[in-house]
């Protein structure tokens, strides 16, 4: 990330909704029009342009725009048919009060997030917080409580997540729909780590080869998926070794492993520790295994 969020806050300003006109932009995005803060536009209706620094950027639903306060920008309609997007103006200060440095480090001002659909989600979340559910115009702070301390925690977690995205290792990107079909296939091994993941059918699921799932899935998580099933039954056997009084045989059963000493045997591998070591260690410090 190029933001120190452990050192600055976001204050929400204006927030709400904006709908262009086929072809046309609002009176108050005149030619040149300049942003007195930190403006973070959501697209989910329509294609219009907007002059950034590196050029023209078509907005398009899914994606993030990110408006610099003092800086000049245009704007193009689209002439094929209307345009709609949710506009959130904000400032970061510290914990005095004081404004992000006007050269300090800021993301791309056209950011796509890793979860486009959430992103717009979020943006109508903040805007129905802050002003309610009529379909344009704007609301500006103060907001009452404790909408407005609740909407300011989302756009903070959009930011923080818009800005790592761009900070992202190249090597861990992948296209939108390939990252969206990986990571679903990761959950779906998280979520039941004891249950049989044959690669073959995680692949078939997710439209690819297994050859070619496998390269995606380690290119997204750092690991081979027979790996990532491996780390996620032992991350679960961790929570209940040091959150539960089952014996080491029963989180070994429950986890799918056909007998115990299979089970440690691995556990040390990947842990480095025998089972009974690990929760003699932490045992009390999880609160409760899911």
């Amino acid at each position: 990330m190029v933001i120190d969020w452990n050192r600055y806050r976001v204050v929400l300003h204006e927030v709400g909704r904006s709908s262009w006109d086929k072809g046309k932009v609002p009176e108050n995005l005149a030619p040149g029009f300049v942003t007195a803060d930190h403006d973070l536009w959501v697209p989910n209706e329509g294609h219009a342009r907007v002059l950034l620094a590196t050029g023209w950027k078509t907005m398009n639903p899914g994606e993030c725009i990110w408006l610099r306060p003092g800086v000049r920008y245009r704007v193009e309609g689209d002439p094929d048919g209307p345009f709609r997007l949710s506009f959130l103006h904000f400032m970061l200060e510290d914990r005095r009060g004081r404004a992000y440095p006007d050269r300090g480090p800021l993301p791309s001002e056209a950011i796509e997030p890793p979860d486009g659909a959430a992103a717009e989600t979020l943006a109508r979340r903040i805007v129905d917080l802050c002003f309610g559910f009529d379909p344009h115009g704007m609301e500006v702070g103060l907001y009452s409580e404790p909408a407005g301390s609740i909407a300011a925690a989302l756009l903070t977690g959009l930011l923080m997540e818009l800005d790592g995205a761009v900070s992202a290792p190249d090597r861990r990107r992948l296209p939108r729909d390939q990252e969206a079909r990986i990571r679903a296939a990761a959950i779906r091994i998280a979520e039941n780590p004891a249950g049989l993941h044959p690669v073959a059918e995680l692949a078939g699921k997710a439209g690819y080869s297994r050859n070619h799932f496998t390269v995606l899935f380690q290119r997204l998580t750092g690991h081979t998926p027979e790996r990532y099933a491996v780390l996620c039954r032992l991350q679960r056997a961790s929570q209940l070794l040091a959150a539960t009084d089952l014996d080491v045989g029963e989180i070994a059963t429950q986890l799918g492993y056909s007998d115990i000493y299979g089970f440690s045997h691995q556990f040390k591998k990947f842990k480095g520790v025998a089972p009974l070591v690990w929760r003699c260690r932490h045992a009390g410090k999880i609160s409760q295994a899911r």
